[in-house]
């Protein structure tokens, strides 16, 4: 077909009837001339228009014929009846409004689903994202897959590493922002001056810094970048802020420019990009090598033209190697216990590892769901097609083809789709603003919020689904009838329309196959439910009630020595114990088992790993002497920290009950040293002073508390011993109410420095339960649509039941007119939903063993095969199931005999 042609019969189909009105004018044209020509041979008007009418031939046949050369009457055909279907599904208003809110329902949840993963795994908006990569390093005899990187990293790669166009490092890091005398804390990013470069995105205002600002102190380093959101929303897009001065922890910064959104990607919630600046005078050669696998910050490169990850891959690994030659003993010692190696990934692929599997699981069990609503609805089809069999089987004895009977059926079920599909988008609108408000943050965190009406993929992800839907319900509906079926009805019932027994069978069929998925998605619900539960009543191992926590962060400027922290920390100690009701202070660099604890690796004299284990690894913790007293974790050996573990020339820690039983099994960990970075003399090493209980360091739903992979045992040490620690945490024992004792806290803190803020604050025990906020929506969400999925079933079992005892009444009344009691019918019709019910839940328990398995990353103490979840949804569904069954067979009781009997 040339183009032309096909412009020509989409013109015809979409002008339908301006084709028509052209077409019955050339016809009245033509009749018009011929009869003028009868006229002027002498023909009276009326005998001139017959002769004409005579001559052209039937005119609808000639419009036909016309119509047959446009080649369009397949499609004009289809659109005639799309439109019959529709007037059909708006008189049965019942059905209608019953099948659309069902598939609506249906659709709608999985277009939200869909729009947070296509919201996730777009393409980022700068050029050419797939030549972005994230340099990491990985450890897996550590347990440790995936490790930033560090400065001497990036150093080593940007003088040998040629692979790459450009490098960059960067850090994510919480600053005090103090702008016109009010100073709150924002995230923001320390980046390299090549990173603008690397992702080739260009200021919306103002400029970039550039290579001089990685020199600390000089001017550029400065310089900083605000994100356009945070331009838009705290500058309220001003383009007269390039000059405005702020400051950041202390330093006087200046805005030079405005970074575009399209960074948002992957760096959506930092407010600024502040330039890396580093001290090379301080930055001795051996301290790079010691100091390489010190990992804090992200390495990210761009690769060069036609370079592949593999080739540059290889280059890393022969960079690598050549520092393991010169690297010292100790870090040599590390890195082979840890199996180290160097790679790369995509920022979309960093992205897709970060979903994890929550997401595809939702997506699988929302398609799910919308396979039981086809199911149901596709029933309901059958059921209805049922009811018009005469109507069918006439117009085939008429002489109505077979495919244009089904095509009929299909073009209903799609215009019973495209009406469900305006129900889906407008319960994803009214959904996605629900789970904005309180779900997204709980379930992805760095998610923007949803926006189904804004994304041209999403309108074409309804519009497939649709589409698949209508023709889904269009397949299964034509499987009611067929040409030799509708002439059998004709001789054999009589006009009576009544199923088959094959159809039944096929009905009931469908029947335990939703039920089945059904049972899946349950006992999904339940395993995750009772793994909840497991875990918010999970002993931490610490005391939550009445404790308060709020965090600080000292600026270098003003804290730049161990003196002056040591010392504001003891004053704002001393400060807090001064509030009224306020029984105990302790200071910690974390937060049990809210936040993350730095992890050292650290070779325990006396001590040899065993096969394919790497080098003692330790969550570190550094805490005052009151810490362990406030959140009641008790003593097992040794004694808490004291003044004399002040002493600089010799740090003192205290390991947990995991640590001393796995690296000190004779109990003899009190008084054993342990070296630190290059210590080897004992008077140097730190002494272990003492043991604690266990905690979950983790959260509530961490490991488990007995030492296992993954869940490295703790090491405290003293919060002011050779360390100067920026952040730290303040937390606090009193039976006051938090929300009146937080305004003295801040009180005091203003009157040792006015311009550090408070952040991350509230009860212990609500941050603790906070952590399992995403745990709690997967939970949420996976209960909904099993729920959902229940009430699709047991409306399947009603319906299905219940259109057989309409058709069977003939029968009914014959049974209990020869002597069968109501018992014996109930007890018919009971019987042959349970079996209907049995073979579901039979298949279902079947599928849900292996479903289940998919969700033991999500299980907390809970085996995926968890006796208690399976035998608690199966019964939950028999009896939810045995009521459907029970209310039309019990209806089937009351049908008087006589009356049956006479019913046609």
């Amino acid at each position: 077909m040339s183009f032309q042609k096909l412009l020509n019969q989409i013109d015809r189909v979409i002008f339908r009837k301006r084709n028509e009105s052209d077409l019955n004018e050339e016809i009245k044209c033509h009749l018009d001339l011929e009869i003028e020509k009868n006229i002027e041979r002498g023909m009276s008007p009326r005998e001139a228009r017959k002769s004409a009418l005579l001559k052209f031939g039937g005119v609808e046949q000639v419009k036909e014929n016309c119509r047959d050369s446009w080649g369009t009457r397949q499609v004009t055909g289809m659109i005639r009846e799309f439109k019959l279907g529709m007037r059909l599904l708006l008189n049965n208003k019942g059905f209608t409004v019953a099948v659309t809110l069902t598939l609506g329902l249906c659709i709608g949840g999985n277009t939200i689903i869909y729009s947070v993963l296509n919201s996730l795994l777009s393409p980022p908006d700068y050029p050419e994202p797939n030549r972005v990569v994230e340099i990491y390093n990985s450890y897996p005899a550590q347990g440790i897959d995936r490790m930033t990187s560090n400065i001497p990293i990036y150093l080593d790669y940007s003088e040998h590493a040629d692979s790459f166009e450009f490098l960059a490092l960067v850090q994510n890091r919480a600053v005090n922002m103090t702008y016109q005398e009010s100073s709150t804390r924002i995230p923001g990013i320390y980046a390299s001056p090549d990173f603008f470069n690397l992702f080739d995105v260009h200021p919306v205002l103002g400029r970039f810094y550039g290579e001089e600002s990685f020199v600390r102190d000089s001017l550029e380093s400065r310089h900083v970048v605000v994100s356009e959101s945070y331009w838009e929303n705290q500058f309220n897009r001003d383009p007269s802020i390039i000059g405005e001065t702020l400051y950041i922890d202390t330093q006087l910064s200046t805005i030079i420019g405005v970074a575009p959104a399209s960074l948002s990607s992957h760096f959506g919630d930092a407010a600024f990009f502040h330039p890396w600046n580093w001290n090379p005078n301080r930055e001795t050669e051996q301290a790079l090598l010691n100091t390489r696998h010190s990992n804090r910050s992200r390495l990210y490169g761009r690769l060069k033209t036609g370079v592949t990850r593999e080739q540059a891959k290889t280059q890393l690994d022969v960079i690598d190697a050549r520092y393991y030659e010169i690297a010292p003993e100790r870090m040599k010692m590390f890195l082979d216990s840890s199996n180290h190696e160097t790679l790369m990934s995509t920022l979309r692929e960093t992205n897709h590892e970060n979903l994890g599997t929550s997401l595809y699981l939702l997506q699988g069990s929302v398609l799910l769901v919308l396979l039981i609503g086809c199911i149901n609805v596709a029933n309901l089809l059958i059921a209805r097609s049922h009811t018009r069999l005469p109507e069918f089987a006439m117009r085939s004895s008429l002489g109505a083809s077979n495919t244009i009977l089904k095509r009929e059926r299909l073009m209903e079920c799609l215009a019973l789709a495209a009406m469900s599909s305006f129900v889906g988008i407008l319960i994803a609108w009214v959904g996605s603003g629900t789970i904005n408000r309180y779900l997204l943050n709980d379930l992805l965190p760095s998610a923007d919020n949803l926006s189904i009406l804004s994304s041209v993929d999403n309108f074409v992800f309804i519009s497939a689904l649709s589409l698949a839907v209508g023709l889904f319900l269009g397949l299964f509906s034509s499987f009611s009838f067929t040409k030799k079926r509708l002439l059998a009805f004709i001789h054999e019932s009589g006009g009576k329309a009544s199923s088959s027994k094959p159809m039944r069978i096929f009905r009931s069929g469908l029947v335990a196959t939703q039920l089945a998925f059904t049972i899946v998605l349950l006992v999904g619900s339940a395993l995750l439910l009772q793994s909840f539960i497991k875990a918010i009543n999970s002993d931490p191992g610490f005391e939550t009630d009445d404790r308060f926590t709020t965090s600080v962060s000292l600026d270098f400027q003003n804290y730049g020595d161990l003196e002056r922290t040591v010392a504001f920390r003891q004053s704002l100690e001393t400060s807090l114990k001064t509030i009224p009701a306020v029984e105990s202070v302790a200071l910690s660099s974390g937060i049990p088992g809210i936040t993350s604890m730095g992890v050292n690796t650290i070779s325990i004299p006396g001590y040899e790993p065993v096969s394919d284990e790497g080098m003692p690894a330790f969550n570190v913790c550094l805490v005052n002497s009151g810490f362990f007293d406030l959140l009641g974790i008790s003593f097992i050996q040794g004694r808490d920290f004291d003044l004399s573990d002040m002493n600089r020339n010799q740090s003192s820690i205290i390991l947990d009950r995991n640590a001393a039983e796995r690296y000190y099994p004779n109990g003899d960990a009190v008084g054993s040293y342990i070296p630190f970075g290059n210590q080897t003399e004992p008077e140097n090493m730190s002494l272990i002073v003492g043991v604690v209980e266990n905690i979950r360091h983790q959260g509530l739903d961490g490991e488990n508390m007995d030492f296992t992979s993954g869940n490295e045992p703790m090491m405290y040490r003293h919060i002011n011993a050779n360390l100067r620690l920026p952040r730290f945490n303040i937390i606090i024992k009193s039976k006051r109410d938090f929300a009146d004792i937080f305004p003295e806290i801040r009180e005091n803190v203003a009157q040792l420095d006015s311009q550090i803020p408070l952040y991350f604050s509230g009860r212990l025990e609500d941050l603790l339960q906070d952590t399992l906020n995403d745990r709690r929506a997967f939970m949420f969400l996976t209960i909904i649509l099993g729920v959902m999925a229940l009430i699709l079933s047991v409306i399947g079992i009603y319906g299905v039941l219940s259109y057989d005892i309409s058709q069977r009444t003939n029968e009914i009344g014959l049974r209990m007119a020869i002597g069968a009691s109501p018992k014996n019918v109930l007890g018919l019709f009971f019987g042959q939903g349970a079996r209907k019910v049995g073979i579901g839940i039979a298949l279902g328990i079947i599928g849900a063993i292996f479903f289940s398995n998919r969700l033991r990353s999500f299980l907390f103490e809970i085996e995926p095969t968890s006796f208690l979840s399976f035998v608690t949804v199966a019964i939950f569904v028999s009896t939810i199931a045995s009521i459907a069954i029970y209310i039309p067979a019990a209806s089937a009781t009351r049908i008087k005999p006589m009356v049956a009997l006479r019913t046609e």
